[in-house]
């Protein structure tokens, strides 16, 4: 391992780009990725229409990083779903079906390169209702990969309490800033988890309206020690 690698990581449900006040705009959004300065962005509630519209095309036009998409169902012609922008090398991508009752959901398991060092990087959006969301931990908890420093981020509607079938796997800060709803946030739904490789130097919610969700924010380095 090499020490000192430093990953600054945003999580963002975009909600399509549909801002406070209902204006959808993908310039906005891409403004707030830009504007942090991140290695990797794990977004959900992304979408594209077919010949039409490629949101994740466009985001990684106006913010110069490179985008995978992962759809999940198409409604009316939209296929909505899971996107990633990395300024790092993207080696490898497998998704991970999660189900669901009303909307099907996954997750995106990609390894990217980052100062001669290989990680695992998962972006994910689960579901709204609990017993669906209960079996989705579970089964993250067995398919996500063990066998490499990893960082998971996504919108997982819930709290930190129900995600202790993965706490052998990844620490989650005890103290994570709300991000819902964005114009006075006070549920804490998206999280950042990262495996024993890394310490967290900080963890913050950017203030924009520009979705439903604030933009979680986190800087990471790897450990000298991170693999024992």
């Amino acid at each position: 391992m090499i020490d000192g690698v430093r990953l600054r990581v945003l999580c963002y449900n975009i909600r399509h780009a549909q801002g406070i006040g209902g204006i959808i705009s993908t310039g906005r959004v891409a403004r707030v990725i830009s504007g942090v300065d991140c290695d990797v962005a794990a977004l959900a509630e992304v979408w594209r229409v077919p010949k039409h519209f490629d949101q994740p095309s466009l985001l990684a036009e106006l913010t110069g990083m490179v985008p995978r998409f992962h759809g999940l169902g198409r409604v009316l012609g939209r296929e909505s779903g899971n996107a990633l922008l990395s300024r790092l090398p993207i080696e490898s991508v497998r998704f991970i079906d999660l189900g669901g009752r009303r909307e099907r959901r996954g997750c995106m398991i990609v390894e990217l390169q980052a100062g001669g060092v290989r990680f695992a990087f998962a972006t994910t959006h689960l579901s709204l209702d609990r017993a669906t969301r209960t079996n989705q931990i579970k089964l993250l908890a067995t398919e996500l990969p063990r066998d490499q420093p990893l960082v998971v981020a996504g919108d997982f509607n819930c709290g930190l309490s129900e995600l202790e079938p993965l706490q052998a796997l990844l620490r989650f800060p005890a103290e994570v800033p709300p991000t819902y709803p964005s114009p006075l946030p006070f549920r804490a739904l998206d999280h950042i988890g990262f495996s024993t490789h890394w310490s967290l130097e900080s963890l913050v919610a950017i203030r924009s309206w520009a979705s439903d969700h604030r933009p979680l924010l986190a800087e990471l380095t790897m450990k000298h020690d991170g693999l024992r």
